[in-house]
């Protein structure tokens, strides 16, 4: 492990005090300024009995919904979707069951009111799991806009289609080649 700069102790400690707690096995850091690497540091395990290097590779989970709200922002950049734009100009098939206001704006911000499709099977191909999404109604007396509740990954997989309709690209494809290409994230996957 490389020491983290005084800077970075505070972040190091609450790694180090959620293994200890048990909310993750192991830690990575890695931060850069204007270029140079502050931390690159592994701590605990990648799983029992192998410890976690700066290298090791894991799962991204909710760690592509950065990523995902990247692309979006290049679409918002080049003028091919706004935050406050219905879902359905881009999904049609999503407005219904009350969903017709829904906006990218609402996906991103978890105040969209499907959460129900969060119960969606995981092992459906992608095309079966926007149909069933789609077919989600709103949730009763729900207002998009006004109240949060965090979808897991059901919204996050509406704001995936909109990526791929307007960049006719596959999801994963259009990560590779706008954000971890650009960035040296060759060991990157979606």
């Amino acid at each position: 492990m490389t020491m983290a700069p005084d800077p970075l102790r505070r972040t190091l400690r609450l790694l180090e005090q959620g293994i200890r707690d048990g909310l993750h096995p192991g830690a990575q850091l890695y931060v850069s300024l204007r270029g140079q690497v502050v931390a690159d540091l592994a701590l605990g395990e990648a799983r029992p009995g192998v410890s976690m290097r700066p290298d090791t590779i894991n799962l991204w989970l909710s760690s592509t919904k950065p990523i995902t709200a990247v692309l979006l922002g290049q679409l918002m950049e080049a003028g091919q979707l706004g935050w406050d734009d219905p879902v359905a100009r881009f999904i049609p098939e999503f407005a219904v069951g009350g969903k017709e206001g829904i906006t990218i704006r609402h996906l991103l911000q978890h105040t969209a009111g499907f959460r129900q499709a969060d119960r969606i099977p995981e092992n459906l191909s992608w095309e079966e799991t926007l149909q069933r999404i789609c077919e989600t109604p709103l949730e009763a007396n729900w207002v998009p806009g006004e109240q949060a509740g965090y979808q897991l990954y059901s919204s996050w997989i509406v704001l995936g289609e909109v990526v791929q309709r307007l960049s006719s690209q596959p999801f994963s494809t259009h990560v590779r080649n706008e954000v971890f290409a650009p960035l040296g994230m060759n060991d990157s996957w979606i």
